[in-house]
């Protein structure tokens, strides 16, 4: 469900053809582009985050969701190719890792 007003989605939609247009403008290779636009967005979420000399969690947490779900796709893509293997105590041991990680971030979000 669309919990926007229609002025936020038409704001939404203009950012979209914003990110659209970084990605365009560039001369680098696509993947290059795409990590120059992603670090461009977590810079300026980092400083909307950000309160005078602390962050502000309650502004952080769909940053935090965000993370956490990066976090849950390459925990999965680990455990497939974990099972395409031999053993691999490394691989295991990033599992856990990962595992770790992903609590630490859902008990700063509130655990959902």
């Amino acid at each position: 469900m669309n919990t926007y007003s229609n002025d936020l989605t038409q704001i939404k939609q203009g950012f979209v053809n914003y990110i659209g247009a970084l990605l365009n403008s560039t001369k680098l290779q696509p993947k290059a582009a795409r990590q120059q636009v992603v670090n461009i967005l977590s810079e300026e979420t980092l400083d909307l985050i950000k309160e005078d000399d602390y962050v502000d969690i309650y502004i952080a947490k769909y940053y935090i969701r965000s993370i956490i779900t990066f976090l849950n796709m390459r925990l999965n893509e680990l455990e497939a190719l974990s099972k395409e293997m031999p053993k691999n105590s490394k691989i295991n041991n990033t599992i856990e890792d990962y595992k770790q990680v992903i609590e630490f971030f859902k008990n700063m979000d509130g655990g959902e």
